[in-house]
């Protein structure tokens, strides 16, 4: 069996805090839309069968077309900077205890980051998130195009990193995105804690 020589990390529900909430309270209390109508002019499918945050985090819309398709839903009473501050606004932080066993494990595997991240927020991240000094390739759904759990990423992150499949271990929150690394022929493990990840792959 070969064993791991690559684990990918997510970063959002991972390396990085996320509130998804916050960014929901956020743009109610800015405009007095319910809870379900934020949720349905951000999440639902439009159109294009992606939700407008879909397309955003596949790169089919820039940043200012995506502000703009949003903001241009709610009357004027958010403008584009308004939202853009609620959205970077939903990353509270990087999680200490989660760098703290990245840094041992790049002792003995070779580090590289998967996340369906938009443009918004991976510009902020990689400017002032310790994790990518530990990363030997960042890679995200806007700049690739292409979604977790989609099997074409799984594909793309392996040949990038001159990996084999069974080289390859994903650490992700969510289950679809550790099913679909497994039917790729990686390893994966679930995120829930650091400890837990820490004792699952071992670290001292």
């Amino acid at each position: 069996m070969m064993s791991i020589r690559w684990i990918i990390f997510d970063l959002g529900g991972v390396v990085v805090d996320v509130d998804r909430l916050y960014l929901i309270q956020g743009i109610r209390q800015a405009t007095g839309l319910a809870k379900q109508a934020v949720e349905d002019i951000l999440f639902a499918p439009t159109n294009h069968a992606q939700s407008l945050s879909d397309q955003y985090h596949t790169g089919h819309l820039d940043s200012e077309q995506f502000l703009s398709a949003i903001t241009g839903q709610f009357e004027c009473k958010v403008n584009n900077q308004q939202l853009s501050d609620i959205w970077l606004a939903m990353l509270r932080g990087e999680n200490a205890a989660v760098l703290k066993v990245i840094k041992l494990l790049q002792q003995r595997y070779a580090l590289a980051c998967y996340s369906n991240s938009n443009a918004i927020h991976w510009e902020h991240m990689s400017a002032n998130y310790r994790c990518f000094d530990y990363f030997s390739q960042s890679m995200s759904s806007h700049q690739e195009g292409l979604l977790k759990p989609d099997p074409k990423v799984y594909e793309l992150v392996a040949r990038r990193l001159n990996a084999y499949p069974q080289e390859c271990l994903l650490v992700d929150d969510l289950k679809e995105n550790i099913n679909g690394a497994i039917q790729a022929g990686w390893q994966g493990i679930r995120f829930s804690t650091a400890k837990a990840l820490e004792q699952a792959l071992k670290v001292e």
